[in-house]
């Protein structure tokens, strides 16, 4: 765990990913085309927000750097996407 924050602060200028902003996150996670397709594709079956997505990137990027992988892939996101609390949206009444 150390090191992968350790990893996180040297490539996001100090900064753990949980405190990086949208754009930061986004650039952060080095998406693969493969990673940006299932990442979209959840999205829109899931009906998330750009702050949904946001969240789910600091999570595959937090699990990336716990591997030592130098991008987020498919597998990443699904990983992460498989953490997201299904109770987690609400719906307006």
């Amino acid at each position: 765990i150390a090191a992968a924050r350790a990893r996180s602060r040297a490539r996001n200028g100090g900064r753990l990913n949980r405190e990086l902003s949208g754009r930061d996150v986004t650039d952060a996670a080095a998406l693969g085309p493969d990673a940006r397709r299932v990442l979209a594709e959840l999205a829109e079956a899931g009906g998330w927000s750009a702050r949904g997505i946001h969240r789910i990137l600091r999570i595959a990027r937090t699990i990336a750097d716990l591997g030592d992988a130098p991008i987020v892939t498919a597998a990443t996101v699904l990983a992460a996407a498989g953490l997201r609390d299904p109770g987690e949206r609400e719906v307006a009444a």
